[in-house]
């Protein structure tokens, strides 16, 4: 019998399979509401990553968009409506 985490994104298509393979976490950034990025050492493989909330998303509360380009993860917020504030996000992050 299988057994493990199986992460889908918003098309579909499977970012993460842990019956499949292993990750190994290297470590989190803690955004602060503001844009940024983080370069990923470590050893080589495929740069995963988990966002976490810091605080409330409700009544205008916005989580910060997270990309991965090559091994370096990109977070911004995108505020557009009256009476949105970013959220703080917790980035963990690791290669698989």
């Amino acid at each position: 019998m299988r057994a493990g985490l199986q992460v889908w994104d918003a098309s579909g298509r499977q970012l993460l399979d842990t019956d499949d393979r292993t990750g190994l976490v290297l470590g989190f950034v803690d955004t602060g509401g503001v844009d940024g990025s983080r370069t990923v050492g470590g050893p080589p493989g495929q740069v995963f990553f988990f966002s976490l909330p810091r605080g409330s998303i409700q009544r205008g509360g916005k989580t910060a968009r997270v990309v991965v380009e090559n091994r370096t993860i990109f977070w911004s917020y995108h505020l557009v409506g009256r009476g949105e504030y970013p959220v703080p996000v917790r980035i963990i992050y690791g290669v698989r």
